[in-house]
């Protein structure tokens, strides 16, 4: 069974590659649009408008969706738009960090992901978004990185914050820098939640364990 990842650029090959190591083997395919990115700052009708164009050359080829993108999920919640074949990236990572109970809770986001309020509502975390952190993450300005980090993370701090959620996946792309300049930070990895839901999903539809082990 073949599992569709994609993402609005590169954020989402953390999810493949998490996958890939969860269940060597496992059929994956990826796509991206890097034409339209970053989706952070788009409507919600275009960026559904924009995934089922990604989806549309491989309907019939999988058997479970997995967009690896807070912005793409979060819109395709807002809308009404997963369907049973969709496995986001918002939903596990809520159940995991509700079941763990966890205080002091931030997230940092695209623009849209924020301005949804998703993981204030459902998580109570203090939210700061980014306009520009995807994009210098796909194109590798890392002085950048850092400078957009120096204005985002300490505002969080500010507030108590001592747990920060990923909350784009170009993010855990770069989380090194983070820990770098905030080593007390406990960072928290949505894409990891999501390929172990998504392993789950495709155990369902198989009868049969993958027997992999969370890391």
């Amino acid at each position: 069974m073949k599992v569709l990842v994609l993402d609005s650029g590169k954020g989402g090959k953390v999810v493949y590659k998490y996958l890939e190591s969860m269940s060597p083997g496992i059929d994956l395919i990826y796509t991206s649009d890097e034409k339209n990115m970053p989706y952070g700052e788009r409507s919600k009708g275009e960026i559904v408008k924009l995934t089922k164009k990604m989806v549309r050359p491989f309907k019939g080829e999988f058997a479970v969706l997995a967009p690896a993108c807070n912005t793409i999920s979060t819109a395709l919640i807002e809308t009404g738009n997963l369907r049973r074949n969709i496995v986001d990236i918002i939903t596990p990572t809520v159940q995991v960090l509700r079941r763990q109970n966890l205080r002091h809770l931030g997230v940092i986001s695209t623009s849209f992901t924020h301005n949804s309020g998703i993981y204030s509502r459902m998580l109570g975390a203090i939210s700061l978004p980014s306009r520009n952190l995807a994009r210098l993450i796909e194109e590798d300005d890392l002085d950048g990185v850092r400078k957009e980090l120096e204005v985002l993370i300490p505002p969080l701090i500010k507030r108590r914050v001592t747990r920060l959620i990923l909350g784009c996946t170009h993010y855990e792309l770069i989380d090194y820098i983070i820990r770098d300049m905030y080593p007390h930070l406990e960072l928290l990895y949505p894409g990891k939640y999501q390929a172990e839901a998504v392993l789950r999903r495709l155990d369902r539809l198989k009868g049969a364990g993958h027997g992999f082990k969370r890391k």
